[in-house]
């Protein structure tokens, strides 16, 4: 049961910390190597797309994370689940009220507003602290160990 929940934690966090780095190089490339009408039409979709994936894999780590902590009561495991927990605020966050605003101003074309600049940097912050939060549970993980009752069968 165990090695189930773990494995599962695991792919999820994976599949979040993978897709936020791999969100954070698309933009850079298409920013740098793309006509401009080509990064302003795909970056914002982008993000929608990985936004809406990012809270399938929050959920999905937040709640093995502490299925795991239920049955194995560990500080790292809580650790874990507190830097989920965290993570996944910013997840919603984003959706919920920085794209919307970003989105709004971004079809009126107000995109060189102080408050798009604004909005823009604070979702840039809200990204990168997932992104750092989510690093820091990758060591969590590999610092957690893998046995954690000797002989057990549920190991």
């Amino acid at each position: 049961m165990h090695s189930l929940l773990r494995s599962a934690t695991l792919i999820a966090w994976a599949l979040w910390f993978g897709g936020i780095m791999g969100l954070f190089l698309s933009v850079q490339i298409l920013f740098h190597q793309t006509e401009r009408s080509v990064f302003l039409a795909s970056a914002p979709r982008l993000f929608i797309a990985f936004e809406r994936y990012q809270l399938f894999l929050a959920a999905a780590a937040v709640l093995s994370a502490f299925i795991r902590r239920l049955i194995f009561p560990l500080p790292r495991l809580t650790a874990l689940c507190i830097l989920f927990s965290l993570a996944t605020i910013g997840a919603v966050i984003e959706p919920t009220l920085i794209t919307p605003r970003i989105e709004a101003l971004r079809i009126q074309g107000a995109t060189h507003t102080p408050e798009f600049l604004r909005l823009h940097g604070l979702s840039m912050c809200v990204y990168m602290t997932v992104a750092i939060l989510l690093f820091i549970a990758g060591i969590a993980q590999s610092i957690a160990p893998t046995k954690l009752v000797p002989d057990s069968p549920v190991c």
